[in-house]
């Protein structure tokens, strides 16, 4: 996932096939679900400033990771 801050979106590479990605606040409020099919850009122009948490489940594992919005 880069880049890290971010500003009006983020991409995610190197993904096999599809997957689920999940981005929520830090209460864990789900503000965004969508279904992945590959290298894909995700836009948080919507979203106001903050520090978010992405996970992202594939058929290869699942990933968590902070990301910053500035």
């Amino acid at each position: 996932m880069y880049p890290n801050p971010i500003t009006e979106s983020f991409q995610i590479n190197g993904m096999g096939g599809m997957g689920t990605m999940t981005l929520s606040d830090l209460n864990g409020r789900t503000l965004l679900l969508k279904q992945l099919t590959g290298n894909e850009i995700i836009s948080v122009s919507m979203l106001p400033k903050g520090i978010y948490v992405t996970k992202l489940i594939t058929i290869e594992g699942t990933i968590i990771r902070k990301v910053v919005k500035e």
